[in-house]
């Protein structure tokens, strides 16, 4: 699967089983290091399998939990999709997997419910945004970070202009032509045919974006992340007209993006979107030091907890590259954190991650240089 959003996220979070696997390998888009890729699956998968024997599942059960995971590398995943993360979450009766456009290091848990903090980088708007590229010909969706971009396989989203308004080939070559502009000598669009002029042109476009919106929605409707328009000058007016996502960027990536390939895109549009993104993570820091004086913050991680299970962060910063292990008791509010994991223990910064993401929090991810006080979790209470 290409496309992992809030709703599918929020499903793995509330997911629960005796036996959640949950796999985050780095992968690689060219060069002989993709070679390595499904043999350091293999290595993961393996170890997976003797965890959940020390957990008292037995070999046969094991394998078969993992095999749609084992069968990413007879099936030729690696060479067909290159992106820079692969996200594995596998339990009974349930099996998941996600290409995804950001880069972690190796991560293997087994436990009661999935490991998913290294997914905050997809849930925060502060670190990452969408470019919707269209011409008449294509449509395609892209979900980018700052450190790459995947294109989304839409479904119930037209594919280009003849499909979205229902014309036929032979419709498509009598309703359009293009034809150069006299001052600029770009292209413009003519339409002819069913009342032609000017007006039938405008309308022509607004359906088109119209139809677009509508398909888009199922996509948009939980985001708050930025969006950058990507197309051709004159497209940009109908799809501001059309658009109701309130967090488009004003500033489009002009040019037809059939000619650009997803990376170029990404690159243009990240110039785009770098203040805004800069802005919400220093805005989210400043908050935190500005509240550090009145109680209304901290980094003690048993309190974070407790806050996190009562619903009162309001923002959370996190290293997701930093591991506590321990347990927590919602009911009692009582910490253990352990220097090793055991079999019963989690990672309790992923837990506060969830739960703070679950009670509508928002959850920053955050560079370890960049923590406030050098901490490995910090969070902003709401009252």
């Amino acid at each position: 699967m290409d496309f992992i959003g809030k709703n599918e996220i929020k499903e793995l979070m509330l997911w629960r089983s005796d036996t959640c696997v949950s796999i985050f390998l780095p992968t690689h888009r060219a060069g002989k290091e993709i070679e390595q890729d499904p043999i350091r699956l293999d290595n993961l998968l393996r170890r997976a399998e003797k965890e959940l024997a020390s957990r008292g599942m037995r070999s046969p059960v094991a394998r078969e939990l993992l095999a749609p995971a084992y069968d990413l590398m007879r099936d030729g995943y690696f060479t067909r999709h290159q992106s820079d993360g692969l996200a594995i979450f596998a339990a009974p009766g349930f099996f998941r997997y996600y290409q995804t456009p950001i880069h972690f290091g190796e991560v293997l848990s087994t436990g009661r419910r999935f490991h998913l903090k290294q997914l905050v980088p997809m849930l925060n708007a502060g670190n990452r945004f969408y470019i919707l590229a269209v011409s008449r010909k294509t449509v395609r969706f892209l979900q980018c970070s700052e450190f790459g971009v995947s294109e989304i396989e839409l479904e119930g989203v037209p594919k280009n202009m003849q499909e979205a308004l229902g014309y036929d080939d032979m419709e498509a070559r009598l309703l359009f032509r293009t034809v150069p502009q006299a001052q600029n000598n770009r292209g413009a669009p003519m339409f002819h045919g069913h009342g032609g002029g000017a007006e039938a042109d405008k309308d022509y476009l607004r359906n088109y974006f119209l139809r677009l919106r509508e398909g888009l929605h199922q996509y948009l409707r939980d985001e708050k992340a930025p969006l950058v328009f990507a197309g051709v000058d004159y497209l940009f007016p109908f799809f501001r007209q059309a658009n109701i996502y309130h967090h488009t960027m004003p500033e489009p990536v002009d040019g037809n993006p059939d000619d650009q390939p997803a990376e170029a895109l990404h690159l243009r549009a990240l110039e785009i979107v770098r203040p805004y993104l800069d802005e919400e993570i220093v805005k989210a820091i400043r908050r935190y030091e500005d509240t550090s004086c009145n109680g209304q913050c901290t980094n003690r991680l048993e309190k974070i907890l407790r806050g996190a299970f009562e619903g009162r962060i309001d923002t959370l910063l996190v290293d997701t590259t930093a591991q506590k292990w321990g347990k927590f008791d919602p009911d009692s509010g009582r910490v253990e954190i352990h220097p090793a994991p055991t079999i019963e223990d989690e990672d309790l910064i992923d837990l506060a991650t969830v739960e703070t993401f679950l009670t509508g929090g928002a959850v920053f991810s955050l560079e370890t240089e960049r923590m406030p006080g050098a901490a490995e979790v910090s969070a902003i209470f709401r009252y």
